[in-house]
């Protein structure tokens, strides 16, 4: 069951993630408000449905796995709920307001346990345990996501000057003037560089799951993907620490505070460190307690990959950093090339290492894909930090 939830996740993910177009933060970091709220939930609302009527088509045309079937359409449903509530936390983001994504993603992460765990002791059923998180999600992200970005948007300013404290007011003039084609085609165009950079991003985190699922078999796949998931950890306690700092650090970008960018740049960067020095500290001396603690005897002895993983995930910690410095400087292509390149050395070393090394040449290949990354998005940033230094005018309106 494991490895049949694993391939579900494989198919969805990077279609998904594409729909996405990372328009969380774009959202965030548009401090001059070249975009309303309205055109970001409008156009995620239409790259989401897209995304799973093409889950749908793909898994019904090449995939015969039984009740696998349903199991990868249901996770479809809930990435498209995942992608809409992305939308209100970018306005939270924006808006530096942390405690509404704080509280959300910690209601949705225990109601969709609590209604997992019951299922699987009761009906054993990964079917119905899939359902259930697209049913989590989606309720708490209509009573509470939405209630809170209704209050938010009522005590927005619009480009008339006119503050709107009644939202049925506010939904006119949003919808009269960002309803438009030409504005949502705008901002598409804008986002889908991340777009793009976020479907290899996540073709780079499953690629490996299909040569593993190809050249060994779903019960493999079930150990691997709990092995990687130990790092999938550590990047979700970055990556939201570096989206807690995205906003503020746009605006002393955007309006050349010199000062106070470099002082939050170091801070990042010396979170980030210690926190991947932390990780691999931590397995290198309790890794087969820890496996054993979380999972069961039966990962015990895939351990010693372990220390690998948090490798790979040290690299990831890195990237995460440097990526956000380059989308706050608006080198979304910039940001794509890397990922390309990246994404070749993986399906590279996935199909020399995976057949002959097994689990241990996945892991080889992922490390090679973080390290291309961080060497890549590296250089791009030194370059910006040296740009920077010497700026004297802000940078033009999108």
């Amino acid at each position: 069951m494991v490895g049949a939830f694993a391939l579900g996740i494989a198919v969805c993910a990077p279609i998904m993630n594409f729909a996405l177009l990372d328009l969380r933060t774009v959202q965030a970091t548009d401090t001059r408000d070249d975009f309303l709220f309205s055109s970001y939930i409008n156009l995620s609302t239409i790259t989401a449905t897209t995304g799973l009527i093409i889950i749908i088509g793909i898994t019904l045309g090449f995939y015969n796995y039984g009740n696998n079937l349903s199991v990868i359409i249901f996770l479809g449903l809930f990435k498209l709920m995942e992608n809409i509530s992305m939308t209100y936390y970018g306005l939270f983001q924006k808006n530096e307001k942390m405690n509404y994504i704080a509280i959300s993603l910690i209601v949705k992460g225990f109601l969709s346990l609590l209604m997992v765990i019951l299922i699987m002791y009761f009906y054993r059923s990964i079917v119905f345990a899939t359902l259930s998180l697209a049913f989590s999600w989606g309720l708490v992200m209509l009573l509470y996501d939405k209630k809170i970005a209704d209050r938010i948007l009522s005590r927005t300013e619009y480009p008339d000057g006119k503050s709107c404290h009644n939202y049925s007011e506010t939904k006119k003039i949003i919808t009269k003037s960002y309803m438009e084609p030409a504005i949502l085609k705008k901002l598409f165009l804008l986002s889908l560089p991340l777009g793009f950079a976020l479907l290899i991003a996540s073709l780079n985190a499953n690629i490996p799951r299909y040569f593993v699922e190809r050249f060994l078999n779903l019960r493999d796949l079930g150990i691997f993907t709990a092995m990687v998931y130990l790092a999938a950890i550590g990047i979700r306690f970055v990556m939201s620490l570096m989206q807690a700092f995205m906003p503020r650090l746009a605006k002393y970008f955007n309006t050349l505070k010199k000062k106070e960018f470099y002082n939050l740049y170091i801070k990042q960067l010396i979170i980030v460190v210690t926190t991947g020095l932390a990780s691999l500290l931590l397995v290198a001396l309790f890794g087969k307690q820890l496996v054993a603690i979380i999972y069961t005897a039966e990962y015990v002895g895939y351990s010693d990959i372990l220390i690998w993983v948090m490798i790979f995930a040290f690299f990831e910690y890195m990237c995460i950093f440097l990526r956000n410095i380059m989308i706050i400087s608006r080198l979304l292509k910039t940001d794509m090339a890397i990922r390309c390149v990246s994404l070749f050395i993986l399906v590279l070393m996935c199909a020399i290492f995976i057949p002959t090394k097994g689990l241990f040449g996945a892991i080889i290949a992922m490390v090679s894909y973080s390290i291309t990354c961080f060497v890549g998005s590296a250089v791009i940033n030194f370059i910006i930090i040296r740009k920077f230094k010497t700026r004297s005018s802000v940078p033009e309106v999108v």
